[in-house]
């Protein structure tokens, strides 16, 4: 099983006010690779905030066919590991302001193909193109994993975006894992989000391979 993190952690390496987010993350990543886990899987953490991709500039070539973009290529790379490589895709990001951070919602922003009035109706514009290029792509499933506290940190709509955002993407029914009350409790502390955490991974796992 592949699984593909996309991170919208701001500064993951904070020490003075460590992200509950990324706690979580790292969760994630070492208990799909412990070997007490169903079976062999490999993650990749991708923190957007680093990647400096900017918003789309709607330049509308991706409208006319070819790469979903003509200006970064950092995006199209992402693009290829989700939709080549990914079995399932894990949007992780805290609550700002009842919000999903600004890299996330900028990597939003590359969807515009879907939006193309040449955009195939049979399936996602975007996996169109690796479709077309190899023969080949995969429907990851998607899940969003939303932490949040104290006054702002209301997750109702960060958890609607991310699940927005899988579904432009073309995952397969999107699920979610909202940790809260990080301002009162740290995740290394909290077992009940921990066992939320464990218990969707190994669902997604005996899914993925038809297990009972």
């Amino acid at each position: 099983m592949n699984v593909l993190i996309l991170s919208g952690v701001i500064n993951p390496n904070r020490e003075d006010n460590p992200s509950q987010t990324q706690a979580a993350i790292n969760y994630v990543n070492d208990l799909v690779q412990e070997e007490s886990f169903l079976g062999s899987c490999d993650v990749r953490v991708v923190n957007v905030s680093s990647m400096n991709i900017g918003s789309c500039q709607n330049c509308g070539k991706c409208w006319q066919g070819g790469l979903p973009c003509s200006k970064n290529l950092l995006v199209n790379q992402l693009f290829q590991q989700i939709y080549t490589w990914a079995d399932v895709v894990i949007i992780a990001s805290p609550v700002y302001y009842g919000m999903a951070t600004a890299p996330i919602l900028e990597l939003l922003s590359y969807c515009q193909p879907r939006y193309s009035p040449n955009a195939p109706s049979d399936k996602p514009v975007l996996m169109r193109y690796w479709l077309d290029q190899s023969g080949e792509a995969k429907i990851p499933l998607g899940v969003s994993l939303i932490c949040g506290g104290g006054s702002t940190g209301a997750p109702d709509d960060a958890v609607k975006f991310a699940r927005r955002y899988l579904k432009e993407l073309g995952c397969a029914e999107p699920r979610k894992c909202i940790i809260g009350d990080t301002d009162k409790t740290a995740f290394k502390d909290d077992r009940e989000a921990q066992t939320a955490l464990y218990e969707l991974m190994m669902d997604i796992y005996k899914e993925i391979h038809a297990l009972d």
